[in-house]
């Protein structure tokens, strides 16, 4: 069941209702790849709503907004690709010797073919839970995973580590078509500017391009049986508890950035006087003038509003209380 408390124009707010892209209903012994990278309060919590829909909990439409996003582009990919990849790649100028060699999702891969997979389930049986995983795309068996985010996830690097345990959980799942040890991460940046209004030092950083991809080394198919065992024996020790028992999300797992020192010259003023790195510059900067105040600018959880708990979770409801997140 579903709100529109924010009057989302009807054909948005259909899309954002229909659960496009969910092929299966909640199953409490039933874990998913990307669910279980996740920071564990949100796994608990999500899970914890998921079970309680029977119960008529609701979720406001605005909430799925960002991951429909995302939901939107792999369904556009694949549906190029299934339906129009030979004129695409005729336009592209690849030759048809190439093109024919093709296969998309074979049934008796030749190693001769340039095979592809999309949107494959796949599932394993340990701890007592299935852990399920649908892979965006293999090609010649290296997978591909497809993200749609900011650029500050990119030049950060703050989901590095989970791209990759992702990319080596369909590895576990699938063996037998993913064989590389590297992943590709194929990024569409949805705040990609070509005249990025930030420093010198982190326009190294910016993408250069709205879409690219990078590479990450993924792990052994031994260690991430071990990495999702302990994973899933913490699920089970938490589910359950009281929120106040379970784990806060950290600004690293919300993807927020390191909080900023306002420095202010006059209270009536209309914007601060100067925006430092630390609280301690902040503080020498206020000795300094012997006039004013410092206050801490605080960044947005942007991970909370990819979060179906956002709606239950009290650590969001903190945030939406300082202003840091919209309801």
């Amino acid at each position: 069941m579903y709100t529109n408390n924010s009057n989302i124009p009807l054909p948005y707010a259909v899309w954002l209702a229909s659960d496009q892209g969910y092929d299966r209903k909640f199953n409490p012994n039933v874990v998913s790849a990307t669910e279980i990278i996740r920071p564990m309060r949100s796994i608990i919590l999500s899970r914890e709503l998921a079970a309680a829909e029977s119960e008529a909990v609701t979720q406001d439409i605005a909430e799925k907004s960002a991951a429909s996003l995302g939901t939107a582009v792999h369904t556009a990919v694949e549906v190029a690709w299934r339906m129009h990849y030979k004129l695409a790649m005729s336009n592209l100028g690849y030759p048809e010797s190439i093109i024919d060699r093709i296969k998309i999702n074979p049934e008796n891969p030749d190693p001769k073919d340039l095979n592809m997979y999309f949107e494959k389930r796949s599932a394993k049986k340990l701890e007592g839970f299935i852990v399920s995983g649908k892979f965006d795309l293999v090609m010649e068996n290296q997978v591909h995973d497809l993200k749609t985010t900011k650029a500050y996830t990119y030049m950060s690097g703050s989901s590095d580590k989970k791209y990759m345990q992702q990319g080596s959980i369909y590895r576990w799942l699938n063996p037998d078509i993913i064989t590389s040890d590297l992943m590709i991460v194929d990024y569409y940046f949805t705040d990609w500017s070509p005249n990025p209004r930030i420093s010198e030092d982190e326009k190294k950083k910016y993408p250069p391009n709205r879409m690219v991809g990078k590479s990450f080394e993924m792990m052994s198919v031994e260690t991430t049986e071990y990495f999702v065992r302990g994973l899933l024996q913490e699920i089970k020790r938490l589910t359950g508890l009281p929120q106040e028992q379970l784990p806060r999300c950290t600004p690293t797992e919300l993807w927020q950035n390191p909080s900023r020192w306002e420095y202010w010259s006059k209270a009536e003023n209309k914007q601060c006087s100067k925006l430092l790195d630390t609280q301690a510059e902040a503080q020498a900067l206020l000795a300094q003038k012997g006039i004013g105040f410092i206050q801490e600018r605080q960044f947005t959880p942007t991970f909370c509003n990819y979060c179906d708990a956002k709606s239950i979770c009290t650590q969001a409801k903190e945030f939406i209380t300082k202003g840091l997140l919209t309801s």
